[in-house]
């Protein structure tokens, strides 16, 4: 976080549609200069805390404070946040001059100064030149350039991207990502992006929000949350995860196969649990080495600088997958090898988690 200076609250915000229940005492602090990602499943209330944030939406209870003011009721068009949606919502008979000065116009700027502000966030988000071009003039990440060109160009306290780049292909997607990232930064905007892509979360974030069914999962550092998930949701929502059967003879004692595992975890109730652990936390050895369940290769996945290695566990046929560096993958499919896990990154899912 780039400081402690509170813009956006939410407290104990709830919505429900009919019997849905959309938020449940939403909870969440957005500060000046950071960027919290909303992640989750479809249906989890994300969008809904983006909405009611925008004044698009009105919470069935709770409140929405922007700079410690409460804005709860206050209508869309009397909060100074910007908002990217996923559709880019340009105006089709405007170009991009005109769409970019929209709001300002509407803010009741002069033409000169209306001017001079829209040819600086074009400049900005790197469109110089095409000022004139209508919207069917331009491509999928110009338009998207376009869109929040128009959110930034009034200043606004509050920056709120709904899903901006999924209507784009994976590599404008990266760029334009990284690019929204960079600008943020620069402007110092306070920000709300809501994805349901993993690895965008993780890349672009300072906080992310995990959520689910309309609650709160974890918030924390992308760091944070891949390493260190706060349940069994989370680490299987945020990133791969290997997910093995593990035997329990004791309340902190198990085993996989003849393996038994040095876990930090105690009172599982048994006779079995299962333990989730990433693709990073295995490793290959030579079959037979102390500390290793025998596999046979059956797959890789080669990526550039890493691959993915799929080993069948000859105990119990289980498939697990190892995040390797490509320059040290020797093996092939068909081999026998050892698989060495890292338990001390392992979650522990207990039967009655």
């Amino acid at each position: 976080m780039k400081t402690q200076e509170q813009v956006l609250k939410f407290s104990a915000a709830r919505k429900s549609f009919g019997d849905v229940v959309a938020l449940a005492g939403f909870d969440l602090e957005v500060a000046k200069g950071e960027l919290v990602t909303l992640l989750g499943p479809s249906g989890c209330g994300k969008t809904t805390a983006l909405r009611i944030a925008a004044g698009f939406e009105q919470p069935d209870s709770g409140t929405v404070e922007l700079h410690g003011v409460n804005i709860t009721n206050q209508p869309a068009h009397k909060r100074n946040m910007g908002m990217v949606f996923q559709n880019y919502s340009l105006f089709p008979h405007m170009n991009v001059n005109e769409n970019v000065g929209f709001g300002l116009k509407v803010r009741g700027k002069e033409s000169a100064e209306r001017e001079m502000l829209v040819t600086a966030a074009i400049d900005r988000v790197r469109l110089n030149g095409l000022g004139e071009r209508y919207s069917h003039q331009l491509s999928g990440g110009q338009q998207q350039r376009v869109a929040l060109a128009r959110a930034l160009v009034f200043e606004p306290q509050v920056l709120l991207l709904d899903e901006p780049l999924s209507a784009l292909d994976a590599k404008v997607r990266a760029e334009l990502r990284d690019e929204i990232r960079l600008l943020q930064s620069e402007v110092g905007v306070a920000t709300i992006f809501v994805t349901h892509d993993q690895d965008e979360a993780l890349s672009i974030s300072d906080r992310i929000c995990i959520m689910k069914d309309g609650h709160v999962q974890q918030i924390g550092t992308p760091r944070d949350v891949y390493l260190h998930p706060a349940n069994a949701f989370v680490a299987r929502f945020v990133g791969a995860m290997n997910e093995l059967e593990i035997n329990v003879s004791a309340s902190s004692i198990a085993s996989i196969g003849e393996l038994q595992l040095d876990l930090q975890v105690s009172n599982i109730s048994g006779p079995t649990a299962k333990m989730l652990l990433r693709p990073d936390a295995v490793s290959i050895c030579q079959r037979g080495d102390q500390n290793s369940l025998n596999a046979t290769v059956v797959g890789q996945h080669f990526s550039g600088a890493t691959t993915m290695v799929r080993l069948r566990l000859d105990h119990n046929d289980t498939v697990v997958s190892a995040l390797l560096v490509s320059r040290d993958v020797t093996v092939a499919v068909g081999e026998g090898v050892g698989v060495l896990l890292n338990t001390r990154e392992a979650i522990i899912e207990r039967s009655n988690d």
